[in-house]
């Protein structure tokens, strides 16, 4: 059950209802072949959930296990779900491997199994400047647009800022940049320039790409005035929550006491935009919200460096 929170935001009156099937746990055992076990060093076999479960608890978000000399591994109680298993080698002195493995489903007790090497998928490339300065050390995020994976990271510094994630599960990805102060403008593969959501992996292939970054970022300014039933009341103005939806989710900010609302250091895009009475930022993340908003609901392009200014009607 999903749940998002607020600065300052208080959910109260939740009810759990246990799922008995949820709490099965299972053995799972087998072998790492194809990888050689004779090199000095830790031999480690990573696993973790896939898709993120809170009744997994924190044991299976992510965890390690020592391989026997043979590469044999048993790991109890685990729960039912989609695993991802590596295998990495740490040798004394020297420069860690790492290996897929793959993913596999556990739904009952699995003996015998055998994890094979998988070819190395992501991407690999540099950062580019579009025209803005570049900090020592950038972090760029890969994150499954399904969001069944918590997404992982790559690092890019100064001087040549080249980067490489080629340890990622096929599928396809977003790209951002973490922090606020740049944004993922394009991205550059060979002569075609496209967005950094819905770029594919396929199994064994790694993508050669550039980033383009930006610092110019826009900003949507405006005020909110009372549903047309409350106009007379106009001087009563009360808070109201103010969501804005792009590719990239959805964010929202109360207005002051006066109406009025700003987003600042907004990517560039494709934006939809609409006010309610009595909401709060869960509320807003509800697409039926949005569909029953109809006309209030407003779609506009953001251009880069932009200052949009914006008058809405909020909905009861």
């Amino acid at each position: 059950m999903p749940i998002n929170l607020a600065v300052g935001e208080e959910i109260t009156g939740i009810s759990l209802t246990l799922d008995e099937d949820s709490v099965a746990a299972f053995t799972v055992s087998g072998r790492v072949a194809g990888v050689d076990l004779s090199p000095r060093g830790d031999h480690r076999l990573f696993m973790r959930l896939l898709e993120r479960r809170l009744e997994a608890g924190p044991r299976f978000g992510s965890h390690m296990y020592r391989l026997a000399r043979d590469g044999a591994f048993t790991i109890e109680e685990v729960p039912l779900g989609d695993y991802v298993f590596s295998y990495t080698h740490h040798p004394r002195g020297g420069v860690a491997q790492r290996f897929s493995l793959g993913v596999v489903r556990v739904e009952g007790t699995m003996l015998g199994l055998t994890l094979h090497p998988h070819d190395p998928s992501g991407f690999r490339g540099r950062l580019e400047s579009g025209g803005s300065e570049l900090p020592n050390h950038i972090t760029i995020a890969f994150t499954r647009t399904d969001r069944s994976d918590g997404g992982t990271r790559a690092e890019a510094s100064f001087p040549d800022f080249t980067f490489s994630e080629v340890d990622l599960l096929p599928g396809t990805y977003s790209l951002s940049l973490r922090g606020k102060d740049l944004y993922i403008r394009v991205v550059r593969i060979g002569d075609e320039t496209v967005e950094p959501r819905g770029l594919a992996v396929q199994s064994g292939e790694i993508r050669d790409i550039a980033l383009i970054v930006s610092s110019e970022f826009a900003a949507v300014r405006g005020r909110v005035k009372p549903p047309r039933e409350r106009r007379a009341d106009e001087q009563t103005t009360s808070h109201y929550r103010v969501g804005l939806e792009s590719a990239g989710g959805i964010v929202s900010v109360q207005t002051d006491q006066s109406g009025a609302f700003v987003f600042e250091k907004l990517i560039p895009g494709s934006y939809r935009i609409c006010a309610w009475s009595d909401r709060t930022h869960a509320d807003v993340g509800c697409a039926q919200l949005w569909e029953s908003a109809g006309d209030a609901a407003r779609s506009f392009p953001v251009e880069p460096g932009s200052e949009i200014e914006i008058e809405l009607t909020a909905v009861e």
